[in-house]
């Protein structure tokens, strides 16, 4: 599992770690837009912990106490175009369980 060593918080906390390594478990087992996938890098250095004590999702109506997120890159295992994705694991957490999880295409902000 690829994963960030570096010395932020966020990248030790148990619950990154989960989530992480819950979207590379579930990229590595079902792949992604009918694609497999070969190297998974996620980012737990630059995660986010958010207090969220609210419905997880639209998709997903589940009350969450916590939502981590975390960005993650797939590289896929053919040829074919594009050859990687960036992701970001969002996992929802409530007394220290996994209630919920998706994987959502992530969002990469415009330069000025």
């Amino acid at each position: 599992m690829g994963t960030a060593c570096a010395q932020t918080p966020e990248a030790s906390n148990p619950q990154v770690a989960r989530c992480a390594a819950t979207a590379t478990q579930a990229l590595t087992e079902s792949g992604r837009d009918g694609r497999k996938v070969g190297i998974i890098a996620a980012d737990r250095a630059n995660a986010s912990i958010d207090r969220w004590e609210a419905s997880f999702s639209k998709a997903n109506p589940r009350q969450v106490a916590t939502l981590i997120t975390v960005p993650v890159m797939a590289n896929f295992a053919d040829d074919a175009a594009p050859p990687r994705v960036l992701l970001e694991a969002r996992c929802g957490f409530t007394d220290d369980q996994l209630l919920a999880f998706e994987l959502v295409p992530r969002a990469i902000p415009l330069r000025p």
